[in-house]
């Protein structure tokens, strides 16, 4: 249903909370097993496979914004730009693109002006290192120009 509206629609999902839910969330209360008697993991490779076959369909993905959690805390979303490269198959630049692009195109910012943050990343992104050689420097706050 998405393909056909490709050109004004995007897929934003809440990308890994899963996962992190079944790995990372033991000390708050949930078990990996907990996760697997729910079914976590099978519903995260659906939505892997499924998240393939929209890019290759053209669907636009955008990084999700599900932090504030005890184990998804805030000032680590940039791990969603490493989970679409582990796991979705991106490179670097097309999940930098996936928030910085489309986040903006989502919110109906202009992308095509040379002025444009969006055009190519926003002002957070510049930082110490190489983002595109390592996305995790993104999560360092002590990495990150202000």
């Amino acid at each position: 249903m998405l393909e056909p509206r490709r050109d004004r629609s995007f897929v934003a999902p809440a990308s890994r909370s899963c996962t992190r839910c079944c790995t990372e969330a033991e000390a708050f209360g949930i078990t990996e097993r907990n996760g697997h008697r729910h079914g976590l993991p099978d519903r995260v490779g659906r939505r892997d496979r499924v998240a393939v076959e929209d890019a290759q369909r053209g669907i636009r993905r955008a990084a999700g914004r599900d932090y504030g959690f005890a184990f998804t805390p805030h000032c680590q979303n940039a791990r969603d730009l490493e989970f679409f490269v582990k796991y979705l198959g991106f490179t670097p630049m097309e999940a930098i693109r996936s928030t910085t692009l489309y986040g903006g195109q989502i919110m109906m910012q202009p992308t095509s002006s040379a002025r444009s943050r969006t055009a190519i990343w926003p002002t957070c992104c510049w930082s110490t290192g190489d983002p595109l050689a390592n996305l995790s420097i993104l999560r360092d706050p002590k990495r990150l120009l202000r």
